[in-house]
C-alpha cells in the first residue's frame, strides 16, 4: 500500500506541483497506514510533515490545517503521549472557536480529543 501511495504522490507532484494540498492528503493516508502498523515514529513524522506543508501552503489558521493538527493530536493520543495530544487539541479548540465560531463541526471532535487526553 505504501508503494502505491508513493506513486500517487509522485504523480500528484508532476501534475499539480509539490505544494498542492492533495499531496498533504496522501501523506495523511500514509500516516494512517503507519498508525495501523503501530509505527509511532513514522506516523508522527508524517503527520508533522502534513501540518508543516499545510501551514506553508494554506496558512496556519486554515480549516485544513486545523484538521491536520487534530489528526496529529490523535496520533499522539493513540501512542500514549497524552500531554502532547492535550496541547495540540487545545490549539485546535481555541483556534477553531476563535476563527470559525462555537458551532463549527470540528469543535466537538477537538473537545472530545482534549477531554480524552485530560482523562488519560
Amino acid at each position: 500500500a505504501e508503494e502505491y501511495y508513493q506513486r500517487a504522490i509522485s504523480l500528484s507532484v508532476l501534475g499539480f506541483g509539490a505544494k498542492d494540498p492533495s499531496i498533504a492528503y496522501l501523506l495523511g493516508e500514509i500516516a494512517s497506514l503507519y498508525e495501523a502498523r503501530r509505527d509511532q515514529k513514522r506516523a508522527v513524522e508524517m503527520r508533522q510533515t502534513v501540518v508543516a506543508m499545510l501551514r506553508d501552503v494554506l496558512g496556519g489558521a486554515g480549516l485544513q490545517t486545523y484538521k491536520a493538527v487534530l489528526a496529529l493530536a490523535s496520533t499522539h493520543w493513540k501512542f500514549g503521549d497524552y500531554a502532547k495530544a492535550e496541547q495540540l487539541a487545545s490549539q485546535v479548540v481555541y483556534g477553531v472557536e476563535n476563527r470559525f465560531g462555537s458551532r463549527h463541526e470540528l469543535l466537538p471532535r477537538g473537545l472530545l480529543l482534549l477531554s480524552m487526553a485530560l482523562m488519560s
